[in-house]
């Protein structure tokens, strides 16, 4: 690795990989019309002047042979700046590509841990570069195992190509173009967003021998603490976008060596022929990162059920659970060094305990304030999340789902309010889930149906108003709220009271106009 920065590995292979000439025509040419950037690419003849009308490497090329269709989507197209020689020579246009050669800069750049030294006099080892036995057996030019690697950078005349020789040492004047036995240094940059994790190349995905508890089947993996690692070589595991894995739980409690099912959709089908090597598998990561790792199930089917078992020897706390559907490629003994592809991880909330007591429930008061609405208390001796479900008095008992979210409460006295209830008596049913994930008895509370009596709907005498307190004068009937008037049971009864109102005003002018007569007849007398 040269560099990490911007969301990008800079990456240059470890060593001389294959044989190609510069250019296949020993003629005047630049980095974007050669054909050893068609050919570690995978341009059409439109690119290049090899040959008559340029050369055609779409069929036979690096890229397509070094990496699978997923690890070239995950290789970044670089903006390759091609400058001229330090003896004028033309680098020709910049150009944008997944695979390129260094340039003569970029191999003496101390920040990409290169000497800057341009002669033979400094110490230029840590460009020295051994050749593979492919390479080897391509005719590399070899001393020692070392060979000489091309650059991209012109060299002077226009018909050479800088190299870096077997001691390390910059050769800017280069060697001819077309010259067959100096080898292929290729160099990419990786989009890190297209890397889920990294493993250690050999051995990084299998557990030690002392490592325990063999996961859903015989053919599965086991899930294992992730060893300490000092080598240099390591092993992507990339995005596949065209995964669609998904699971329902957002967060799962257990015990050290219980077991958690985890419901999941989605996943990539095992199959013995087709897909051998399909697998659910899991992380388990504290604040410091991953700590343990395993391959789960190989799915049956792309909808079902998956059972991790924790390992026994994980500390009480609270961890981060990735879940994710992997084609694991590296082998029984994981030392093919190929790349794996997983799904985008899927996080679940693990709590981790020892703690096997379930909560203890006691029932508290009901009051049934409406048809529609109730209070119910209950008390809990533990913290955690409740649950309840409520049916028609007699019905019967529900089952309580509590895998899912719930009501997070305190230990102590717990008020539930319902306000969508229905006519009649009910029974509500309560469980409580604490943090380990043990889940109480169900607790069975009965709620009475709402008495009202009265064409109005006033509450009887003795129960629960539209305050919440109850009416208990014996023997009379409480008064109309909205009008203050009597009530009588009759709507007729407000005519009545107008009629007597009317008769007894009648009374008194005729009592006043009889007396007012009789005084008339004592002054006539």
């Amino acid at each position: 690795m040269l560099s990490n920065s911007d969301g990008e590995l800079f990456l240059l292979s470890d060593r001389n990989l294959d044989v190609q000439p510069y250019h296949s025509d020993y003629e005047d040419v630049t980095w974007e019309r050669s054909t050893i950037r068609s050919w570690l690419n995978g341009y059409d003849a439109s690119y290049n002047d090899g040959g008559n009308s340029g050369t055609d490497f779409t069929g036979n090329n690096f890229i397509g042979t070094a990496f699978s269709g997923g690890e070239q989507g995950a290789i970044a197209g670089t903006e390759v700046v091609n400058a001229d020689s330090p003896y004028g020579t033309s680098g020709g246009e910049n150009t944008t590509d997944k695979i390129f050669l260094l340039s003569i800069d970029e191999a003496r750049n101390a920040a990409y841990g290169f000497s800057n030294n341009e002669d033979e006099t400094g110490d230029a080892s840590g460009r020295i570069s051994q050749n593979t036995d492919y390479a080897r057996n391509r005719n590399a030019y070899d001393r020692e195992g070392a060979g000489r690697w091309w650059l991209r950078s012109p060299g002077a005349p226009g018909n050479n190509a800088a190299i870096v020789n077997i001691s390390g040492f910059l050769d800017d004047i280069g060697f001819k173009i077309d010259n067959s036995f100096i080898a292929v240094r290729p160099a990419f940059h990786l989009n890190l967003n297209s890397v889920l994790f990294t493993s250690a190349a050999v051995g990084g995905k299998i557990p030690a021998a002392a490592g325990g508890g063999n996961q859903g089947s015989a053919d599965a993996g086991e899930i294992f603490e992730i060893a300490d690692y000092s080598g240099d070589e390591w092993k992507l595991t990339l995005l596949d976008n065209s995964r669609n894995f998904d699971i329902a739980e957002t967060a799962a409690a257990g015990t050290p060596g219980g077991t958690v099912t985890l419901n999941y959709t989605g996943a990539t089908v095992y199959d013995a022929a087709a897909a051998p090597n399909e697998y659910i598998s899991v992380m388990i990561a504290d604040g410091s990162g991953p700590q343990y790792y395993g391959r789960i199930a190989q799915p049956a089917a792309a909808d079902g059920t998956a059972d991790l078992t924790i390992p026994d020897s994980l500390s009480d706390g609270v961890y981060t659970l990735y879940v994710f559907s992997e084609q694991y490629n590296g082998g029984a003994n994981d030392d093919t060094r190929l790349t794996d592809y997983a799904s985008a991880f899927e996080e679940v909330a693990l709590t981790v305990s020892s703690d096997t007591t379930a909560p203890a429930l006691t029932a508290g008061a009901v009051s049934r304030v409406s048809d529609r609405a109730a209070t119910v208390t209950f008390t809990s001796d533990e913290a955690g999340s409740y649950y309840y479900e409520v049916v028609d008095s007699g019905a019967a008992a529900p089952a309580i789902d509590t895998t899912v979210a719930g009501v997070s409460c305190a230990a102590g006295e717990q008020t539930i309010s319902l306000t969508n209830l229905t006519a009649g008596a009910k029974d509500i049913y309560i469980a409580v889930k604490d943090a380990a994930g043990n889940v109480s008895q169900t607790l069975k509370m009965e709620i009475p149906g709402y008495a009202a009596s009265g064409s109005g709907g006033s509450p009887a005498p003795g129960a629960p108003n539209s305050e919440g307190g109850t009416d208990s004068t014996p023997g009379m009937s409480a008064p109309d709220r909205m009008t203050g008037a009597p009530q009588t049971g009759d709507n007729a009864g407000i005519g009545l009271w107008s009629f007597l109102t009317l008769a007894s005003f009648s009374c008194v002018v005729l009592l006043l106009v009889v007396r007012k007569i009789r005084r008339r007849q004592r002054c006539s007398a």
